[in-house]
């Protein structure tokens, strides 16, 4: 998994995994990991770190303890639809600047007898190359040391090209508008209602307030029902706008499945149909261009 800041750009994961992890790493590991981030000290914000497991690489020690790594149970690659089968996996977060990298290595203890045997014969045969291996699962801190000096290079640029792309996003705070994004296919949602406040202030480096007020209760109950009654989960394109009782706009857009929700609060800028389009347009130009299409 690679994301940047609290936005998911890539993954290998199954589906049926991702919204768990994601979850767990963007509201529960970066943010309760993120104070060295926040602290002005002379450490160097480009140098890379694992944000679990041993904080000295430099000796070949077994991980052992409180510096072993978390071990995660996915699903099996091979499992068919009538399988329900978890294997487990040593997790390795490696995070420089914004961009995290979240990668997963097959636990000794998941594998089969007949795997075991084939492993047991493979180290024999090779205890000339490897003659000392890790107690604790199949990660060593040698292969923590080469990826670690891998990553802090490599990383290190790819989250300056993505910063210099995005630009510092303060999407809430220069708009007078919310918005929900969602890709169905990456199961990726990203929205002014719910973000984490740990990681905005680490990409931001301060704490800000938005613009535009939340919406209210009714809108917010408006907007469930508008989804369910007006937009079809079968069909790919759509659009929709719906107007509260308390003058708030609601456009819901589909391209694509890919779908955006903008609730829009009174203004005398949103008065008619005619100019909730019109400002729709701009918004999905202005902001949205380069992952959504109008």
């Amino acid at each position: 998994m690679f994301l940047y800041q609290d936005k998911l750009l890539y993954y290998q994961l199954s589906k049926r995994d991702l919204p768990s992890l994601f979850r767990y790493l963007t509201h529960n590991l970066l943010p309760t990991t993120l104070a060295p981030e926040l602290e002005h000290s002379g450490r160097n914000a480009s140098k890379g770190r694992y944000l679990r497991g041993p904080t000295d690489l430099t000796t070949d020690v077994p991980l052992l303890g409180d510096e072993s790594l978390s071990v995660v149970h996915l699903h099996s690659e091979q499992e068919t639809e009538f399988q329900d089968e978890l294997v487990g996996y040593q997790m390795m977060v490696y995070r420089c600047l914004n961009a995290t990298v979240c990668m997963f290595v097959r636990n000794s203890a998941s594998f089969t007898n007949g795997d075991s045997d084939r492993r047991n014969s493979d180290a024999s045969q090779s205890s000339s190359i490897r003659s000392s291996p890790p107690q604790n699962g199949v990660v060593s801190r040698r292969l923590l040391r080469n990826v670690d000096q891998f990553l802090e290079t490599e990383l290190a640029q790819v989250a300056s090209k993505i910063g210099d792309e995005v630009g510092d996003e303060k999407l809430t705070d220069a708009t007078d508008f919310h918005y929900i994004y969602f890709n169905p296919s990456s199961l990726s949602m990203t929205s002014s209602l719910s973000t984490s406040p740990s990681l905005s202030v680490a990409a931001s480096g301060s704490a800000s307030t938005p613009k535009v007020p939340l919406p209210p209760v009714d809108v917010n109950r408006l907007v469930c029902d508008t989804m369910s009654n007006f937009v079809s989960d079968t069909e790919e394109f759509g659009e929709c706008f719906v107007k509260s009782s308390s003058d708030w706009w609601i456009v819901i857009k589909k391209v694509n499945s890919r779908l955006l929700v903008l609730i829009l609060p009174p203004s005398s800028y949103t008065s008619s149909l005619a100019d909730v389009q019109s400002k729709t347009a701009t918004i999905v130009r202005s902001h949205f261009e380069a992952i959504f299409f109008s």
